[in-house]
């Protein structure tokens, strides 16, 4: 079963670039024979290929894209834009193998301190929804730690050429009003984020950090053994991400399908179950809706009767599938350029319950204030927000 909300009946076909369509037949692992007869005939009409280009490493999905071509209609792709395909596959697959060294380093450098640290996103994700690190893209590295364990890990990155910028002083701040720091090393070739929440005060996101230490999930890394989230945990994670930011960029939604394919064993009730004590079913929902709508994701009859059950699901979806190729501006992704209306309205129509709704509109507007400020004086402002 699935649910009759498709991109094209979002707007008229025709309307629709053919790169865009283009992109969204490719942007999985698998390709069936209807969709690589739909990849052939779409490549039969005329593709602007640099905006296609463009448009798949602002979603982030050119390695998807270049896999999928190469798997279905290699031969009809002109020989210059294969090469050109071919070459930033393998920048990004040379990139993210280098992270991932980096990230097991660390890793292993946590453990022998005693410090417990969970990778998430980027080559983690790669392994658990891709199976193949040079499938997806990422930039940095995340790590999520206990909050009172901050300083033994900045040590621990300090005495690997990292730096947060942070002076003392404002650092103490930092940390009470946001939910991770960036740390950069020497060279500028490796950001590292430190997480002890996955969002801000204003999306709140009241995950039991407790409970989950215990229900971590081996993940096999480059020959190694490394410990992530489950499945069902990493879906909440990665929906409450992708909602946060509007679902901006079709990689996200490319998480959530793999993810979903990948893991057969999900305990969907169970999951559901969590969604809804944490205030955050319409947001699992909306993603897995996108994930079955624009990749065609198959999903269980119980999520999908919870999908038709909750209209703003489907209302939140069509507006992100109307908005998803309207940020990118000749094929470079705008980020953060919807109005602040646009956003305020969206986020609260997310929320299910009134308490988390009121929690939003207490520290949106400020942070939306701080946003269009000079940076410096933004970070003044925020270092010294009074606590509520």
């Amino acid at each position: 079963m699935k649910i009759a909300v498709k991109l094209s009946a979002q707007a008229p076909t025709a309307t629709i670039r053919p790169e865009v369509r283009l992109l969204l037949h490719c942007a999985r692992t698998r390709l069936d024979a209807e969709r690589v007869e739909q990849i052939t005939t779409l490549l039969r009409g005329d593709i602007d290929w640099q905006y296609l280009i463009r448009m798949a490493q602002a979603h982030g999905v050119m390695p998807l894209l270049y896999r999928s071509l190469r798997k279905s209609c290699w031969e009809a792709i002109p020989k210059a834009v294969a090469d050109q395909l071919q070459r930033l596959f393998h920048l990004n697959a040379f990139h993210n193998r280098f992270l991932t060294r980096e990230l097991l380093k660390i890793l292993k450098l946590c453990e022998a301190r005693g410090l417990p640290a969970i990778p998430y996103k980027g080559p983690a994700l790669a392994a658990m929804a891709y199976g193949d690190l040079s499938l997806r893209q990422f930039g940095d590295l995340d790590l999520l730690i206990h909050k009172k364990d901050f300083q033994k890990a900045k040590e621990l990155l300090s005495s690997q050429g990292y730096q947060s910028g942070l002076t003392d002083a404002r650092e103490a701040n930092y940390l009470q009003s946001q939910y991770h720091v960036g740390f950069v090393r020497t060279d500028g070739r490796v950001i590292i984020e430190l997480h002890w929440e996955v969002s801000w005060r204003y999306w709140p996101f009241p995950f039991d950090f407790e409970r989950l230490w215990t229900r971590l999930t081996p993940v096999f890394l480059e020959g190694e053994t490394i410990l992530s989230f489950p499945p069902e945990d990493l879906l909440l994670i990665l929906c409450a991400h992708g909602s946060k930011h509007q679902w901006e960029r079709l990689m996200w939604i490319c998480d959530i399908a793999e993810l979903v394919h990948v893991h057969q064993g999900i305990d969907w009730r169970g999951l559901m179950d969590q969604a809804r004590t944490l205030g955050t079913q319409r947001m699992l929902l909306l993603g897995l809706l996108l994930a079955n709508d624009l990749l065609g994701t198959d999903l269980p009859a119980y999520v999908l009767q919870s999908i038709q059950a909750d209209p703003k699901v489907k209302s939140l979806a069509a507006q992100v599938s109307e908005q998803l190729f309207l940020d990118v501006t000749n094929g470079v992704h705008q980020d953060d350029n919807r109005p602040t209306l646009y956003r305020t309205t969206f986020h609260f129509r997310l929320r299910e319950r009134w308490r988390d709704k009121a929690q939003f509109f207490v520290h949106y507007p400020f942070h939306q204030f701080l946003g269009a400020l000079p940076k410096g004086l933004s970070r003044l402002l925020q270092n010294h927000r009074p606590e509520p």
